[in-house]
């Protein structure tokens, strides 16, 4: 599977045109939050329907910078992966923003709790015959791709499920400054940058394995 790797877009679509054939060639494309600047329903929509000339096939989750009403459209949409599951071709989608308790949970009494009621939930989700790819705002913590200057922020909730359930792709954004990718046992860590930079990257996606190239417009 062919998959075009999005974060951090902050509602800029000034390179869009540059990598729309790209989108259309591929199967899918995933977009690891921050859609927005602190936008609404109207700025989701507008990049929806610029994204949605290329390819029908977008799925994402929203990131901190991301109102509750970008949520809730994504989820009106049917494009959000926000504790959710998506099967789609011979793949399962998986997804995870953060800074949103999960909606299949009672509310957690602090953020800590709120990230593993999320990925209790979506362990519950997990398949056994399907290869998974998890697409989540914030990275795994202690990797390449979750540096904020000289220190590793990630979430250490995300890098133990994605240990304990070694999905083959794990796409996160977050940090701008820590594009790159990285592994944790058999899944590929990838963090393409920030879109309104002109970052991105282009997975093949196997049962067992992925190769990404880190792309710049």
């Amino acid at each position: 599977m062919e998959i075009i790797a999005l974060a951090d877009v902050h509602g800029d679509l000034d390179y869009l045109p540059a990598i729309g054939e790209a989108m259309a060639r591929a199967d899918l494309v995933l977009i690891a939050g921050d859609i927005t600047n602190f936008g609404g329903r109207r700025e989701m929509r507008n990049v929806l329907l610029d994204l949605q000339r290329y390819t029908p096939h977008v799925f994402g989750v929203p990131g901190n910078c991301d109102g509750p009403s970008v949520n809730q459209y994504l989820i009106e949409s049917k494009i959000d992966l926000h504790c959710r599951r998506v099967d789609f071709q011979d793949w399962t989608l998986l997804g995870l923003c953060s800074w949103l308790a999960c909606p299949h949970a009672p509310k957690p009494a602090d953020a800590r709790d709120m990230v593993k009621g999320c990925l209790d939930w979506l362990a519950t989700q997990y398949p056994s015959d399907r290869p998974v790819v998890f697409v989540s705002h914030q990275p795994p913590s202690d990797t390449a791709v979750d540096c904020n200057g000289d220190r590793h922020s990630g979430s250490p909730e995300i890098r133990d499920f994605i240990e304990r359930y070694q999905p083959v792709l794990a796409l996160s954004g977050h940090f701008h400054d820590s594009v790159g990718q990285d592994r944790l046992g058999t899944t590929t860590l990838v963090n393409p940058g920030a879109f309104r930079q002109g970052r991105y990257a282009s997975i093949l996606a196997h049962a067992d394995h992925c190769s990404v190239e880190l792309r710049s417009v």
